[in-house]
Formats: structure tokens, C-alpha cells, sequence
């Protein structure tokens, strides 16, 4: 059964993070206004307990999945399947919420009408708020997962909507899918805290493979949705030069670690 027009659906995918998952989950219950719908928390087989932090905070708000380990974007793939409200935002177990993130999303999408919002984490915007395309991302990922609103019709629209074939720049694949076939609109207003709880390591070879897996996905999708000519052809174009970008910028720093 659809919710009311305006309400939310959080799906927080959880590997291993005992630590974190109650701060990020009372950051959601904290959200000012009666927009939540529900919490979708899916446990992606943690061993730590982390399923049972869960439960021990006791909100009707709520609903908890128990899986086998298959990945983030195989967990949150399933949040989007057990989703029923009109919107669908996304948090991971270890950041946090500003308790008007989601209000002032909601108002953004109905002053714009945009289908995708997304906004700036911790205090660093990327430009002024403005109209955004799937074009705005042809040199790259500014996307933030716990920045992001986006209706549930898009996201179904988009099913699956993360890539569990990819270990990297899956989110980068599912905005665009998203920005494809929705506007979108960014907010300069700080709605998130990343928490950075690990520095990454840089495969670059596995880097590579994934940009041109998204690009294969990308292309294939731009395909088979009734885009506009212009589209189906500038896009694929749009983004290969800007993964180019992306992966002189991944190796650099890749270059540089090895040197450091």
C-alpha cells in the first residue's frame, strides 16, 4: 500500500557497525516534521551485533532485515524492494543526519519539481544550489548516498538500481540512471555528516574495470529508456570523457601514494 504524498522511506544498509548504527538511526528518528514513513535497516550479515543494537532501540519507525552477506548495493537494492512511501532516502550505518534534512528536501522538491535532490556533507558544497542533469556528473561523482532523496516511482523505474556486479562507483551508476530519466536539483545546504572511517586504498586496476563496467551499464541503459536522441548519444560521450578525467585523477593520487 502507497503513503501519503510527501512521506519517506530510509533505507540504511548495516555490515559490521555496532558502533555507529544507533547514532545514525536517532539522527533519522530526530528528523523535524512527520515525514518519515520508516526506517529500512538492512543487516547484510554483520557478526558483531549489530542487528541487535537495532532492535534494542524499539521504534515502531523501524523494520529490520537479516541477510546473508551480499554487499551494499545488494542490501540496499532490498530496501528499495520492501520501500512503499512516495520517497526513498538513503543513509549509511556510520554518518548522520541534520535534523532538517529531510524537510527541507521535501520542500526543495516541491518549489522545483525535481524527482532527485541531493545536497552538501559536512559543510563542503561543491557550487550554488542549483538545476542538475545527468550531464552535471560527466566529470564525475559529487553525489554524497546520504545526501540523497529521490522519488520511489524513479527508482523502480531504474530496478536494480545498484550494481552488485561492481565493487566501485555503483552509486555513480544509479544517479545517473536516476538523473536520466527525473531533473534534478542540489542543495548547497549542509544535510549530512560523512563519517570517513577508514582511508581508501586505490586499486587502480580495479578502478579502471569498474569505470568502463559503468560506462557498459550506463550506455545500455541510456538504450532501452525513451530518451531523446540527443541523450542516447551525448550522454555515453559526455561520460566516457569524464571517467577519463576520473581515472588520470585516480592515478595520480594512486601514483603518489606509492611515492609518498
Amino acid at each position: 500500500m502507497s503513503k501519503a504524498p510527501g512521506s519517506v522511506d530510509v533505507v540504511v544498509p548495516v555490515f559490521n557497525g555496532r558502533a555507529t548504527i544507533e547514532a545514525a538511526l536517532r539522527s533519522v528518528l530526530a528528523q523535524e516534521g512527520d515525514l518519515l514513513n520508516e526506517i529500512i535497516v538492512v543487516d547484510d550479515g554483520s557478526t558483531d551485533g549489530s542487528a541487535e543494537v537495532v532492535a534494542a532501540i524499539g521504534s515502531d519507525k523501524i523494520r529490520l532485515f537479516r541477510t546473508s552477506n551480499h554487499g551494499v548495493a545488494s542490501a540496499r537494492n532490498l530496501g528499495i524492494e520492501r520501500s512503499v512511501a512516495e520517497w526513498i532516502a538513503f543513509l549509511d550505518a556510520d554518518d548522520l543526519w541534520e535534523k532538517n534534512k529531510l524537510k527541507a528536501q521535501i520542500q526543495t522538491a516541491a518549489d522545483t519539481g525535481a524527482g532527485f535532490i541531493c545536497g552538501t556533507v559536512n559543510d563542503q558544497p561543491i557550487s550554488r544550489s542549483r538545476p542538475i542533469s545527468a550531464f552535471s556528473l560527466w566529470r564525475g561523482n559529487f553525489v554524497a548516498t546520504s545526501a540523497v532523496l529521490v522519488q520511489r516511482k524513479i527508482l523502480l523505474q531504474s530496478a536494480p538500481v545498484f550494481s552488485t556486479g561492481m565493487a566501485f562507483a555503483e552509486d555513480y551508476l544509479a544517479w545517473l540512471k536516476c538523473l536520466t530519466l527525473t531533473p534534478g536539483y542540489y542543495m548547497s545546504a549542509n544535510l549530512a555528516t560523512y563519517i570517513l572511517s577508514a582511508r581508501p586504498r586505490y586499486n587502480w586496476r580495479l578502478i579502471l574495470k569498474n569505470l568502463v563496467l559503468l560506462n557498459m551499464s550506463f550506455t545500455i541503459f541510456v538504450w532501452r529508456t525513451h530518451s531523446a536522441f540527443a541523450k542516447k548519444i551525448l550522454l555515453p560521450v559526455s561520460l566516457l570523457a569524464g571517467s577519463a578525467i576520473s581515472i588520470f585523477s585516480i592515478v595520480k593520487r594512486f601514483m603518489r601514494s606509492h611515492h609518498a
